[in-house]
Formats: C-alpha cells, sequence, structure tokens
C-alpha cells in the first residue's frame, strides 16, 4: 500500500506530534499530564525538581502532582502504540516507493495482496483458492483503512474517559489536600482545649494546695493555742502541789493558808472557763465527681456520598449512644453500625464542641436505677454549652450532666435535700441553681412542714454549694426559670408569679389569676415574656414582663395544637414555643403567639410521659431534650 503524498505529510505531522516538547526526541516512559498533553518522565522530573507544583510547558495550566510525584502520573500507552504504527507504514511506504513487495512465503512469486478476516493474516491470490478457500477476505489496502479508522474511534472513546479518570483524581488529590488542612487546623484546636484544661486544672490544683495550707496553718494555730494554754495550766498546777506538799511538811500555817487560798482561786477559775477537747480536726479532699475520662471534645465527620439511585435518603432513623465507636487508646471493642441515609456518621463521644456534621434525628440514654446515667425521676432538664443538666427526684436529689449524644459527665447532690418541686438554671459560667420547693431528705409525713422554698447554688468548679430560705409566701414554689441576661429568677406559684434577683430578694410580682395547683413555667429571653402550662386547664398562657396576659391558646384534645396535659415548655432560638404533653405524650411546637406549628416528637418516638423540655442557644439551636419519667430516661430530638 503506497502512501500519496498529501497522506505523506500527515504522517510526517504524526511524527513531530509523537516527539517529546521539552527534549524534541522520541519519547522515553511518556506519563500524561492532567491537561492532556505528554513528556517523558525524565523530562517532567527535570522540569518539575523544584516543587510539587508546576505549570505544563505547553498550556500553562497549574499542575498538581500527587504523593508519588512524577512516577505516579499515568503513563501514555497510545504514544508507544501510534509510534509503532507509523513505524509500520512508513516502513511499508519505503518499500513499495523501492519497488519492494513483500511476497508470499508459500507462494514466492505472489505478493501478499490481501487479508483473510478469519485468520487475521496477510494472503497471497493463490492462497485465496487454496488455503484460505471459503474464508472471508478483503483487499489490504480496505481493511487497514478501517481498522485505522476503528483504532482512531477507539483512541477518542479511551482518551475521554481517561479525562474523566484524570479530572477525578485531581478532585480527590483537591480534597485530600483540603482534608489534610481541615485536620491540620482541628487538631490545633485539640492541643488549644487540652491546653486551656490543664491550665484550668493546674490553677484548681494551686488554689486547692493555697486553701489546704491555709486552713492546715489555721487549725494548727489553733491547736498550739490550746496545747500552749494547757501545758501553762500544768506548770502552774505541779507549781501548787510542791507548795502544798511544802507546807505540809513545814507546818507553816500561814503559808497554808494562802497556798490554799490561791489554788482553790484558781481551780475555781478553771473550772468556770470553758474547756476545749480534743474533736479530731480533720480536713479532706472531696474530688468532683467525673465520669470514666476525661473529654476535651466531640468529632462529628460527614462524608458526601455519590450514587446513582435517585431514591432519597431517609433521614428520620433514631440512634442511640450505644451504636458509637468509641475512639480511645484502648483496642476498639465495639463496630460502628452504619446510620442508613445519614449518610455516614461516625461520633467520638466528648465533651462537646461545636459539633459539625449529621445530627441523628433521635437519641436516648438513661434507664432506672441509682448509678451513674440512671434515674428515678428525671423532673427538670437544663441545657448549657452543649451539656444536659438533669436534675433527679430519687431519695437524694441528684443533678446528673451529660453531652448532647448521652456520654455521662459528672453528678453531684442537692447536700442534705430532697426537692418536691422546682426549676434547674445553669448560667454562663457553669453555676448550677435550683430554685423550688425542698425539705429533709428522710422524712415521713409529719415533717411536711419542714418542706421550705429555697435557692440552692452549686459553683462551677464544685468546690462550693451554698442554700438560702426565700421568704415569698408559704405557698410551694412549682416551678422556676431564669429572667433574660441572667439577671434573676422568675418562679411560679399558686396564682402568682414572683421576680427574684440572683440573690434571692423579691424585687417583683403579679397575679396571674391561675388558681391550678400545678403548672409550669419558662421566660422568653428575646423579650421577657413569661409563659404558663396550666396541667388541669390543658392550656398555656403567656404573660408580658408587666404581668399582662398576651395570649393564651390551647384546649382539651388530642388534635393538632390541642393538649391532654401540658407539663414543661421552653423557647428556642426563633423564639417558637415548645410544650411536652403528657397524656398525649408528645411535644408540640408553637409560634411565639401560640399558632401551631408541627408535632416534634410523639408515642411512635418511643415517648411514654414527656415531663420538661429545654433547648441550647449555643450551636445546638434546632434539638432539644426531653425528660420522660415513665421511661426513666432522656430523649434529644432534632426538629
Amino acid at each position: 500500500m503506497a502512501v500519496g503524498g498529501a497522506d505523506r505529510e500527515s504522517l510526517h505531522s504524526l511524527e513531530d506530534l509523537l516527539l517529546c516538547g521539552i527534549c524534541l526526541d522520541d519519547f522515553k516512559t511518556p506519563k500524561l499530564l492532567p491537561c492532556g498533553h505528554t513528556f517523558c518522565e525524565k523530562c517532567l522530573e527535570n522540569f518539575a525538581k523544584r516543587g510539587r507544583a508546576f505549570c505544563c510547558p505547553n498550556c500553562r495550566r497549574k499542575i498538581d502532582l500527587p504523593h508519588g510525584g512524577i512516577k505516579a502520573l499515568p503513563g501514555n500507552f497510545w504514544i508507544g502504540g501510534m509510534r509503532d504504527l507509523l513505524m509500520a507504514t512508513k516502513k511499508d511506504d519505503d518499500r513499495r516507493r523501492g519497488g519492494f513487495h513483500e511476497k508470499c512465503l508459500l507462494h514466492k512469486e505472489e505478493e501478499l495482496r490481501y487479508f483473510c478476516l478469519d485468520c487475521e493474516r496477510m494472503i497471497c491470490a493463490e492462497c485465496m483458492v487454496d488455503e484460505h478457500s471459503g474464508h472471508r477476505v478483503s483487499r489490504l489496502k480496505e481493511i487497514l483503512a478501517q481498522k485505522l479508522e476503528e483504532a482512531k474511534t477507539l483512541e477518542n472513546n479511551t482518551r475521554s474517559i481517561v479525562n474523566s479518570i484524570l479530572a477525578q483524581l485531581q478532585d480527590l488529590a483537591n480534597d485530600e489536600g483540603g482534608l489534610v488542612r481541615q485536620v491540620d487546623g482541628e487538631r490545633a484546636e485539640i492541643h488549644a482545649a487540652a491546653q486551656v484544661a490543664l491550665k484550668m486544672i493546674e490553677s484548681q490544683k494551686s488554689n486547692l494546695l493555697k486553701q489546704l495550707e491555709s486552713e492546715f496553718a489555721v487549725q494548727r494555730s489553733i491547736i498550739f493555742e490550746d496545747k500552749q494554754r494547757l501545758e501553762n495550766d500544768l506548770a502552774k498546777l505541779l507549781g501548787a502541789m510542791d507548795s502544798i506538799q511544802e507546807a505540809r511538811q513545814t507546818q507553816d500555817i500561814v503559808n497554808l493558808i494562802t497556798t490554799i487560798r490561791h489554788l482553790t482561786e484558781y481551780m475555781h477559775m478553771r473550772s468556770r472557763r470553758p474547756v476545749r477537747l480534743p474533736l479530731g480536726t480533720s480536713i479532706q479532699f472531696l474530688p468532683t465527681k467525673l465520669g470514666k475520662e476525661v473529654k476535651l471534645g466531640d468529632i462529628f465527620t460527614a462524608t458526601d456520598t455519590f450514587c446513582s439511585s435517585d431514591k432519597e435518603p431517609d433521614n428520620s432513623q433514631d440512634f442511640e449512644p450505644e451504636k458509637l465507636v468509641s475512639l480511645e487508646p484502648s483496642p476498639v471493642e465495639k463496630e460502628a453500625e452504619e446510620i442508613p441515609g445519614s449518610p455516614h456518621v461516625v461520633v467520638v463521644p466528648g465533651t462537646p464542641l461545636s459539633p459539625r456534621g449529621n445530627f441523628p434525628r433521635k437519641i436516648q440514654f438513661g434507664r432506672r436505677g441509682t448509678a451513674e446515667g440512671e434515674f428515678e425521676f428525671p423532673f427538670s432538664v437544663a441545657v448549657r454549652d452543649g451539656y444536659v443538666y438533669v436534675l433527679d427526684k430519687s431519695l437524694r436529689t441528684t443533678v446528673q450532666v451529660f453531652d448532647f449524644i448521652g456520654t455521662f459527665i459528672r453528678s453531684f447532690e442537692l447536700l442534705g435535700l430532697k426537692a418536691n418541686s422546682g426549676g434547674l438554671i445553669v448560667d454562663k459560667d457553669g453555676q448550677v441553681t435550683f430554685v423550688g420547693n425542698a425539705g429533709p431528705i428522710h422524712q415521713t409525713p409529719a415533717d411536711s412542714d419542714k418542706n421550705t422554698n429555697m435557692i440552692y447554688t452549686h459553683s462551677a468548679d464544685g468546690l462550693s454549694a451554698s442554700r438560702k430560705k426565700l421568704s415569698i409566701g408559704y405557698d410551694m414554689i412549682q416551678d422556676a426559670a431564669e429572667m433574660p441576661d441572667e439577671e434573676g429568677f422568675a418562679v411560679a406559684m399558686k396564682g402568682t408569679i414572683v421576680i427574684l434577683d440572683k440573690s434571692g430578694q423579691q424585687v417583683g410580682r403579679f397575679s396571674t389569676k391561675v388558681g391550678a395547683k400545678r403548672v409550669a413555667l419558662t421566660v422568653s429571653q428575646h423579650n421577657g415574656d413569661l409563659i404558663l402550662s396550666l396541667f388541669y386547664e390543658s392550656k398555656v398562657k403567656v404573660f408580658d414582663n408587666k404581668g399582662t396576659l398576651r395570649v393564651e391558646f390551647g384546649s382539651k384534645g388530642s388534635g393538632d395544637g390541642q393538649f391532654g396535659q401540658p407539663t414543661g415548655l421552653c423557647v428556642d432560638k426563633e423564639g417558637n414555643i415548645i410544650v411536652a404533653d403528657k397524656w398525649n405524650r408528645r411535644v408540640q411546637l408553637f409560634d411565639r403567639d401560640g399558632r401551631f406549628l408541627k408535632v416534634i416528637a410523639s408515642a411512635a418516638d418511643g415517648l411514654e410521659a414527656p415531663i420538661a423540655v429545654a433547648v441550647g442557644w449555643d450551636g445546638l439551636d434546632g434539638r432539644v431534650a426531653v425528660t420522660d419519667t415513665d421511661k426513666y430516661c432522656i430523649f434529644v430530638f432534632k426538629y
């Protein structure tokens, strides 16, 4: 097959394309760049030796090398194939232009002008009627043209796939680089959080040691003074005894009378002086009760996945802490379970940072009991800085603290008290306050007069606690809530709401004209509205901060916006009102004017007796914590 003049020029152009653009020689180990241009591996290594990023010598596009450098780039195998094809074509052309024709090995005088499609070999005219009789045969020139066209089409299709793969590899490289940078930043944040925690611990250690040494000095000085006083007494008494013995021996009546009088006066004086007996002074350190581990933060990893299915993911799946993977230095004992539709959420439990990524619609934790993470009657709840504080009315009223995925953090008791009713409040500094009605731990029905309204405060560091009796009337406090900007507390009593400052002094009072025996109270941090739920009247009343009834909503029933027995309520970051309904076993959402918005959770979600609700305003908005006294547990719902 001879090559014409135009085809010969095309071959020369193709030959130029098969030269490296850097060394201008035949390709040696050709490597394909993401932009589509090809160069020798050695040329690229010399060209890009200054760093992992460089510009293509042809199009100047910026190239980011993968891990592994130039060697990790894909090879261009089509370059070698095209070079072989070009050399074969040139060789055939040279032979034909020189008058040389390749001869058949079987029929020496015949030229190989045909191609057997069945045997895939070149044949001559004699072969067609002998060995290849009945086979499919085509002219060599025609089949070569056909195969060249097929090869060109296949190369174009393959190049399209190669370019797509290269683009995906580039995207993955970009994702990897972004992930490395993000993890470096998060790693620095973890180290910073650890340093802050260590500084806080060191500061507390220093303060505790100073306090211990100070108390030791005080108690030791008391012992020293008592010891010195007793030693003085002992010396005087021993001296008096010597004087008496001497007077008796000498029978000096004057000296004897004087000694007896002095000793009698001293003994009389000492008998009237209070005697301090050794009490076995003890100084103890009571460590704060923490969980099994000291945790710095939560890591929420959300990975986007892509698939060809058009089915929408189901985000209504439940989630429980038992399905988590715990990332600890010890070997992992539990395997993570897939959360369908999440798409993939891996949670490392800990002290909350600001969680990112997907959050499950429902979390449930707790059970009946008195151990860590167990409850007898969880009747009040508060949320602050990613922690859930639960007030449990058991034999000893206990506050337990959890993170938002149900990991137990610590607990403490209201010392010597058993709470009857009231509210739990946590301020921005972590100080925990109970405002309500309480009495002695061990009491009989005859001791009911010992119950009193009080304010109990527990410091954030757990080192101190105080309580104060409130002089605001004889009716029992039923619930309490924090006023806007932490200026004090509002307490609900029969027919009355009383406003207290942070010290417990009354600064305001107004009548609600509500005679119900059971109400719950919350305060809107947006406008100071005071909101009451009326358990027996199946409604909610909203008062402004001056005590004027602004809106009233709800009625007896189980329809949307109706109540069976409304219990706890709270106001979220948008000003919407969340109300728990014990009888209907659900939690509903209303706007600030009482218009029904939706049901957040119901019996279908596992609710039995929702009592108290609370939301956070610190990056955890859109989630509500709910106490359930029949299930002895806590739910956290995303809404």
